[in-house]
């Protein structure tokens, strides 16, 4: 058993708890318009992110029952997430080409794709260095943290968004009246 256990389940927990939310905003959305492709993109990467961060999370768990070296179970678990996160980014860049290809928009800021695929080289570095030469709990665990973070930062966005797009700016007719005599 790893001494990093319970750690690694809780962050699992809130992780899953985090996609289930993500679930539910989509079921109980009420919108007329239909998912626009940012919203699509956006769900990707809550889903993926949480639901990656919970595996990544459990992976050493899983593990440590099969290797008996420590230092094995981090070297496996972060070659793991490294092939994991160069895969996502690929994904990620085909879907926005293609949205772009498609409808002739990026369906979300270019800043931001770039951003979630720029950002994580340097993790990605360190968690080479982490495999090769360190095999150390940390790193790993900042680079799971960082999924999960990804995640719910785009949870928040997605639901501000969701609740924005349903609120209409009353125009100066329908202006509430000030309660006092000016």
């Amino acid at each position: 058993m790893l001494p990093q256990q319970e750690l690694l389940v809780g962050l699992a927990q809130i992780a899953l708890t985090l996609s289930g939310f993500a679930a539910l905003v989509t079921v109980f959305r009420k919108d007329d318009d239909g998912w626009q492709p940012g919203e699509i993109l956006g769900l990707y990467i809550i889903l993926e992110f949480s639901i990656g961060s919970t595996f990544f999370a459990m992976f050493p768990v899983l593990v440590s029952y099969l290797i008996e070296t420590e230092k094995g179970v981090w070297k496996i678990s972060a070659f793991i997430l490294v092939l994991f996160v160069l895969v996502w980014c690929l994904l990620m860049l085909t879907r926005v080409m293609r949205v772009h290809k498609r409808f002739g928009f990026w369906g979300v800021n270019p800043l931001i794709v770039v951003l979630l695929i720029i950002f994580p080289i340097p993790l990605l570095a360190l968690q080479i260095i982490n495999i090769l030469w360190l095999d150390n709990f940390v790193i790993y665990f900042l680079h799971v943290l960082y999924l999960m973070l990804v995640s719910g930062a785009q949870f928040i966005i997605f639901v501000y968004n969701s609740a924005g797009a349903r609120y209409e700016t009353p125009s100066a007719q329908e202006a509430p009246k000030p309660r006092f005599p000016e």
